[in-house]
């Protein structure tokens, strides 16, 4: 029995790509979220326009939040479909 014909091809290079790409946005996003805190936690002043601004300020640093749980689900699914296509590749027809 020859396995030549199983060889791997491995997953498509553009999965790795993805996966790195939306690492880096998942890394970026969370220093944004570190940001979006300290400027909502760095105006305790009682002006109006101050709590306002924090007001925004924390719901700001829940929109960059969730942005970051999104692409890091997506950054999963990308991964998953790499490691997917991996092993198709080792399957013999």
């Amino acid at each position: 029995m020859s396995f030549a014909a199983c060889a791997p091809s491995g997953p498509p290079p553009e999965l790795d790509i993805v996966v790195r790409e939306l690492t880096a946005i998942v890394e970026r996003l969370g220093e944004l979220t570190t940001i979006a805190r300290a400027l909502s936690g760095e105006t305790d002043w009682q002006a109006r326009a101050a709590r306002i601004f924090h007001e925004r300020a924390d719901r700001w640093a829940g929109d960059v939040s969730s942005l970051q749980c999104a692409s890091e689900t997506a950054r999963l699914e990308a991964r998953r479909a790499r490691d997917s296509a991996a092993l198709a590749a080792w399957a013999c027809p």
